[in-house]
C-alpha cells in the first residue's frame, strides 16, 4: 500500500511540476510577443515617418513659421493653421502618443526615434490646440501627442537625474 500511494505522490508531484513549467514557459511567450508586437507597431509606425509624403508635410510642417500665435490666432483663427500638411504631421505623432496610452508601444522605443519630432510637434502646435480645444467640442484633440510629450519629458529628466547621481559617484567628478 505503501508504494502506491509513493507512486501516486510521486506522479501528483510531477504533474505538479509539470503545469508550473508549462505556465512559467507560457508567460515567457506572452511576455516576448508583446515585445515583438510593440517592436512591430513602432517599425511600422517609423516606416510611416519616413515615406516620401510624411516628409514632404513635415518640411511644410517646420517652415509654417508662426512667431506670435495668439496674434496668427486672432488675425486668422486656429483653423488657418491646420493645413492638410499640418494635420498629417499632428495626427502622426498623435496617433503614435496615443498607442503610447493604451500601452501598445513603450516609451523606451519611441524615444530614441522619435523624441525631437514629437517634441517639436507638440511646443509648435500647443497654442493651436488649446485653442481649437476652447473654441471648439473638441477637448480630446490632440490628447495623444500632449500624453506623448509629458512622458518623454518625464522620461528626459529622469534620464537626466540619473547621470547627474552617476556623475556624482565618480570620484574627482564636479
Amino acid at each position: 500500500m505503501s508504494r502506491v500511494v509513493d507512486i501516486q505522490t510521486i506522479s501528483i508531484g510531477m504533474a505538479s511540476a509539470g503545469v508550473f513549467f508549462a505556465t512559467i514557459y507560457y508567460m515567457l511567450q506572452i511576455r516576448h510577443q508583446t515585445r515583438l508586437r510593440q517592436t512591430e507597431v513602432l517599425l511600422r509606425l517609423y516606416s510611416k515617418v519616413t515615406e516620401r509624403d510624411f516628409l514632404e508635410a513635415w518640411k511644410q510642417f517646420i517652415n509654417f513659421d508662426v512667431k506670435d500665435p495668439v496674434a496668427f490666432i486672432e488675425k486668422h483663427g486656429s483653423e488657418r493653421f491646420f493645413t492638410t500638411d499640418n494635420n498629417m504631421v499632428l495626427m502622426t505623432i498623435d496617433e503614435i502618443g496615443v498607442l503610447l496610452m493604451r500601452k501598445l508601444v513603450d516609451i523606451n522605443l519611441i524615444d530614441p526615434l522619435l523624441h525631437d519630432h514629437a517634441c517639436i510637434v507638440w511646443e509648435k502646435t500647443r497654442p493651436f490646440i488649446e485653442d481649437i480645444r476652447k473654441t471648439y467640442p473638441m477637448p480630446n484633440m490632440a490628447r495623444g501627442l500632449e500624453y506623448l510629450y509629458n512622458e518623454l519629458k518625464k522620461r528626459e529628466q529622469k534620464l537626466q537625474q540619473s547621470k547627474a547621481q552617476f556623475t556624482s559617484k565618480i570620484p574627482g567628478s564636479p
